[in-house]
């Protein structure tokens, strides 16, 4: 049978013998959340004007603080899964990141890199771990689309923007973060989480979902944030 998507269990099961889908994805939601987020230079469907962006240029002290701070974020998402009990399917599902950033981490030490200092109190990536924090004891759907928006936009554009940086200023290494993944095929890890997201929003109400697809504005925020410190010059 077709899997009804988008449903309050309880409307599921009342309309088990029908053939329709009534309600889009919880992806569907979310993208088209992203697309007005995105600039009409980077999606023809994009909602914001197309902007003049500097030029990218890495460098190895603000690089490897983009690293730490990618660290702080994928050990704060992996350490909430661990402790959630709803969220106990996406537990050691090939994505996790932390092992592969501290491999990557300790190499460019020992070649001598430093991270750029921090400006404030906190680094980007401490905000955004803190703010992960609060949003898993708050609002559990808010988020699971941070969760999704964070390990899926690196299998895709953060793996892009890795290579870039690589042929700049590593000689074109190959760093874990982008490549150490079980199966070798990011794809075959990819499905099976989307599928398990999938099911969690399945048990939400309208009012849930609305949560969820809500956070995208704060998602695309502390990403950013934390990208930007790869140009940072100390």
């Amino acid at each position: 049978a077709e899997r009804r998507r988008g449903l309050h269990p309880a409307a599921a099961r009342a309309d088990a013998d029908t053939d329709t889908v009534t309600d889009n994805s919880i992806f569907d939601e979310m993208k088209q959340a992203a697309m007005k987020l995105h600039t009409k230079d980077q999606s023809a469907s994009g909602g914001q004007e197309a902007k003049k962006r500097p030029e990218f240029v890495p460098t190895k002290e603000g690089y490897l603080r983009y690293l730490m701070d990618s660290r702080e974020v994928f050990s704060t998402l992996e350490d909430i899964v661990k402790e959630s009990d709803t969220l106990g399917a996406l537990r050691d599902n090939g994505l996790e990141r932390t092992s592969a950033l501290d491999k990557d981490i300790a190499f460019l030490e020992s070649e001598g890199w430093e991270p750029v200092g921090i400006e404030g109190d906190a680094s980007p990536g401490a905000e955004y771990a803190a703010f992960l924090r609060k949003m898993s004891e708050e609002n559990l759907p808010g988020f699971l689309c941070h969760y999704y928006n964070t390990y899926f936009a690196h299998t895709a554009g953060g793996r892009m923007i890795g290579k870039a940086v690589s042929n700049k200023i590593l000689d074109g290494k190959k760093l874990d973060f982008y490549h150490d993944y079980p199966k070798g095929a990011v794809s075959k890890l990819t499905t099976p989480v989307k599928d398990s997201i999938e099911e969690i929003a399945n048990t939400w109400s309208e009012g849930e979902r609305s949560q969820c697809v809500d956070q995208t504005p704060n998602a695309f925020k502390y990403a950013g944030m934390v990208m930007r410190q790869i140009t940072a010059t100390k």
